[in-house]
């Protein structure tokens, strides 16, 4: 297979189904940064990154076939936040007196408790696509303010530095978005309201 000098997604994942191990060396080159930069967000512990990256490309390697995925890039880091949650759950195990992590998957099971329904998880694609519609309609800054917090594990004062907010109104906006997400997946989605919209803290 001839590959460019800049492989698309596409042509990465053909290499994962081809069994090629080029396909890890090419997925380090072009997300390694990224990938590390959500984990090391999650854990801010170099040595547990480090471990949870050699993870990620072991996963990729081992889901990638039967999985296919579209964009490899959403596929990695979604592995990556997976596998650094897990590992954090894992650390503050031993802990009692542990800070409060805010993640994706944490929003997810959230939502899952708000509708009442086990099976019903942000792997499903129909909630993932009304998750990134609600997005696509959100103004950039509160757009990036979701995704700085569920996405990339962000503080709140993280966010604020990043966005120039004052962390006052970076909580307001997540507590109030997290509701209108809840209420707009109620109303659009079709999914029961059987209880109030109780904002995240």
């Amino acid at each position: 297979m001839k590959r460019s000098p800049h492989p698309t997604d596409q042509e990465i994942v053909a290499l994962y189904w081809a069994r090629n191990e080029t396909a890890i060396s090419l997925s380090q080159e072009k997300y390694d940064p990224l990938c590390r930069s959500i984990s090391s967000g999650i854990l801010h512990n170099h040595e547990d990154t480090e471990e949870c990256l050699n993870d990620l490309y072991l996963s990729a390697w081992n889901t990638i076939p039967p999985q296919r995925p579209d964009s490899l890039k959403y596929y990695l880091c979604k592995l990556i936040r997976r596998i650094s949650v897990n590992k954090l759950t894992y650390r503050q195990a031993k802990k009692r007196d542990i800070r409060k992590t805010v993640s994706f998957e944490e929003a997810e099971a959230e939502l899952n408790e708000y509708f009442h329904n086990e099976c019903f998880t942000a792997e499903d694609s129909l909630l993932s696509e009304y998750i990134n519609i609600y997005l696509s309609e959100l103004p950039p800054k509160r757009r990036q303010i979701l995704v700085l917090r569920y996405w990339l594990c962000d503080s709140v004062s993280e966010i604020a530095r990043k966005t120039g907010t004052k962390q006052n109104t970076v909580k307001s906006i997540l507590s109030r978005e997290l509701a209108y997400l809840k209420r707009y997946l109620t109303e659009k989605g079709g999914y029961a309201d059987e209880q109030s919209d109780a904002c995240h803290e």
